[in-house]
């Protein structure tokens, strides 16, 4: 998804630099600005304001703001999506917020496959583990709407299986070993390459 959406960026303002890089400055700001909501509404507006600051000074996400890469617009979808969950468990009845969530969970699987490691974490929410609470939407409706993320992506399956026969493993990564351990923890601080 993001390369499409990257070729319509593309053909709106250009393929220079700033401009292709653009996509991924606005996916991150659009990101920031839903922290700011979701913390509004989990927290006090205190805790809103701390982790908006917080994530402005992330060293990850300026860098990744700033690269023609899919993982802003990636922590955008799913961002969004949460803030989605957290609306529909406050306000049960109101349609809106399971149709939004599906889109953009689908929207965050057609974006990098890593969208399922926010899958747990949302279960977790809907169950309301270690919350003491019981489950925050009835079983059926958070079942159906999961079931229409699944039907939606269904037709990328054939290539996700096929991506997954052709590759060893995490094949562009290379494996990290005991005497690259110091260095690899530097650039994680630094963010550097």
């Amino acid at each position: 998804l993001y390369y499409v959406l990257l070729h319509y960026w593309m053909l709106l303002f250009g393929n220079g630099v700033a401009a292709v890089r653009g996509l991924s400055a606005v996916a991150d700001v659009g990101a920031l600005l839903l922290s700011v909501k979701l913390m509004s509404l989990v927290a006090t507006q205190r805790a809103a304001f701390i982790a908006g600051l917080l994530l402005v000074l992330l060293p990850i996400s300026v860098r990744y703001s700033q690269e023609a890469r899919m993982y802003t617009l990636l922590g955008f979808w799913l961002m969004a999506a949460t803030v989605s969950l957290v609306s529909w468990v406050r306000q049960p009845h109101c349609m809106r917020y399971p149709v939004m969530y599906v889109v953009l969970m689908t929207a965050a699987f057609y974006t990098h496959y890593f969208a399922a490691l926010c899958v747990p974490v949302h279960w977790l929410y809907w169950s309301g583990a270690g919350s003491g609470r019981p489950a925050a939407l009835a079983w059926r409706r958070w079942l159906s709407v999961n079931v229409a993320i699944v039907i939606l992506y269904l037709p990328w399956l054939p290539h996700l299986v096929g991506q997954s026969v052709r590759m060893k493993g995490l094949e562009w990564i290379s494996p990290t070993t005991w005497n690259m351990l110091p260095e690899l923890v530097s650039q994680f601080v630094a963010m550097a390459s």
